[in-house]
């Protein structure tokens, strides 16, 4: 049989469980992703208020 073995990819564990989880790694990166988000709006309100130009109280 030339072609024996050709259809083992098909047994794959990478294969056999995409029902019960269609889009492997989906979660872990959307929490890398809103972990990364956060850490870069507070560093950015932080900068922001450690560097805030001076108010004027009054006028224009």
């Amino acid at each position: 049989m030339p072609f024996h073995g050709q259809d083992a990819w098909r047994r794959h564990s990478l294969f056999t469980n995409l029902w019960k989880d269609p889009l492997p790694g989906f979660r872990p990166a959307v929490l890398v992703f809103s972990v990364y988000m956060v850490g870069e709006y507070a560093y950015k309100f932080i900068n922001y208020q450690l560097n805030a130009p001076p108010t004027k109280k009054g006028g224009h």
